[in-house]
């Protein structure tokens, strides 16, 4: 029955005297059977000092049973010579068991062990032929194709692990083989292994276009079903946040469940669900979650809790989030670190800019884009004698690894700050910014164009605040109006005015006193030709 079973079995074998001089002894050949099975097996065994030297005395101990006791007790050597006395002997097990003691006793040894195992494969034996597919995988530079010869041969022979292996190796490759990789994942989910259902649930998920959700939910709940606390977890995710609408009281059941069974990424989840998703919050609950999270090490778990405290607890208590934070920073985890410099430069009262610039220099010296940004930011406008170079430096650091926000702050740097301005340069960034979709790059560059270039671009200026401001930009619409109305030639009052309502009506008060200087809308030609009367 073991030989069918997937999941982790420990054997124990406690006194180990009394299995190798047993009638039917416990052999090498024995052990290397019941690890052809395809789930993991530890096994642990005691033997008293006292006892080894009694049956070494009494020559109770035969070469297997010495061959096991030095294998158990982690003399590899001694174990290594021993077994390849066997090996040479044809003894098919044992070769695939010396080839992977090779590996474990050094790594080095490629050779030695790649040639116990391709003996074994040569046999017949699955296993050996996957963990030459690991080993070609592994190797420097990564031989992927002899990786998936063996893995396919593995898998044709059955072997469940090399069935997984195969699947995440065909989405790897230069030209993934979706179908072939959904072949191979079914194939594994059906064998009865709930990770293996999970991993296929997640390729019918994340990689099939559309994503198919109904099957990958049948595959989840199998494996949630089987105990698989990740499966729950992402089942969860999937009813949450993948499935339009949400069933958040299913998701908010399975996480529990998984939660209760320890799993930390089912904690976090629940915070952020009642704290973000739940109707009304719950944000009690979620704080609960986070902290349960957090005091068994989860660093995620800690930076959402600072920021729950930070930002929705009423009334906040930002020394607990700092604790939380710095718990997390110190343990590593970078985006706490970049939320202390947040926490300390816009929440605390009054700002602590030099620890806030501290933190952000932490964060970003390890490469957190965000952090580069808002260093460039203090050093600009909050820094006492302001460091525009340094700014400069940060903000094209980020914008050069992709952060469109850095951009568009080394347009307003170069702008308005720089002395003399930088036009042609503050052009450039805002051009890419805004040719990213950054609706204050198109402002601020529409605003150069129509006032600081000589002479002024009043047809880019419209096309860029138009396009701005249909993105919702209110400032841009309050621009455009501007234009349209003081600038044009002729004016056109009619979309200035729309233009100008709109962003009154979102709260620009600059566009609601412009409103006011305009004339009232006149009354449309009458049809007839006529004039109105009273």
């Amino acid at each position: 029955m073991l030989a069918d079973q997937h999941h982790p079995i420990v054997v124990w074998l406690d006194d180990l005297d009394r299995f190798i001089t047993h009638a039917d002894p416990l052999t090498t050949s024995v052990l290397a059977g019941l690890m052809k099975r395809p789930g993991p097996v530890v096994v642990v065994a005691t033997l008293r000092s006292e006892e080894r030297e009694r049956l070494r005395g009494g020559g109770e101990l035969n070469r297997d049973a010495r061959m096991l006791v030095a294998l158990l007790r982690g003399r590899l050597n001694e174990a290594v010579n021993a077994w390849r006395l066997v090996a040479d002997a044809g003894d098919v097990p044992m070769m695939y068991l010396l080839g992977l003691l090779e590996l474990q006793r050094d790594p080095s040894r490629l050779t030695e062990a790649r040639t116990w195992l391709e003996k074994a494969a040569a046999a017949g034996t699955a296993r050996a032929m996957n963990s030459l597919g690991a080993m070609a995988e592994q190797s420097d530079p990564p031989d992927l194709s002899g990786a998936r010869t063996w893995y396919e041969k593995a898998a044709a022979a059955g072997d469940t692990s090399a069935m997984y292996n195969l699947t995440r190796l065909l989405l790897q490759e230069d030209l993934p083989d979706l179908a072939a990789a959904l072949s191979w994942g079914e194939k594994t989910a059906a064998s009865g292994n709930p990770e293996a259902m999970r991993s296929f649930a997640g390729l019918l998920a994340n990689y099939c276009d559309p994503p198919q959700l109904v099957e990958a939910r049948s595959w989840l709940e199998k494996a949630a079903n089987a105990g698989n606390t990740m499966a729950m977890d992402d089942l969860g995710v999937l009813l949450g946040r993948r499935l339009k609408p949400p069933d958040l009281p299913t998701a908010r059941s399975w996480w529990e469940k998984a939660a209760d069974a320890g799993n930390t990424a089912a904690m976090n989840h629940l915070g952020s669900l009642l704290s973000s998703q739940w109707d009304p919050p719950d944000l009690p609950a979620a704080r609960a979650w986070y902290e349960k999270a957090a005091e068994a090490g989860d660093t995620l778990a800690m930076t959402n809790l600072g920021w729950l405290l930070a930002r929705r607890w009423d009334p906040p208590d930002l020394p607990a989030a700092r604790t939380w934070f710095e718990k997390a920073a110190n343990a590593g985890h970078i985006g706490a670190v970049y939320n202390l410099g947040v926490l300390l430069a816009d929440y605390w009262d009054p700002p602590d800019l030099p620890t806030a610039r501290a933190w952000y220099e932490k964060a970003a010296n390890a490469g957190h884009t965000g952090a580069m940004t808002n260093l460039g930011a203090l050093l600009t406008t909050r820094w006492d004698h302001p460091d525009l170079p340094a700014a400069r430096t940060w903000f094209e650091k980020a914008a050069n690894a992709g952060h469109i926000g850095a951009v568009y702050n080394l347009g307003v740097l170069l702008a308005d700050y720089w002395d003399p301005p930088d036009l042609p340069t503050a052009r450039a960034w805002y051009e890419k910014a805004a040719n990213a979709g950054h609706t204050g790059a198109m402002t601020n560059l529409g605003a150069l164009l129509a006032t600081r270039c000589d002479p002024p671009d009043l047809p880019a200026a419209r096309t860029l605040w138009e396009k701005a401001a249909n993105a919702g930009n209110i400032e841009a619409m309050y621009k455009l109006g501007s234009l349209l109305a003081t600038r044009w030639d002729p004016p056109d009052l009619n979309a200035a005015r729309s233009w100008l309502e709109k962003a009154a009506k979102a709260g620009h008060t600059g566009a609601r006193e412009l409103l006011k200087l305009l004339p009232p809308p006149s009354d449309p030609p009458d049809p007839s030709g006529g004039t109105a009367s009273d």
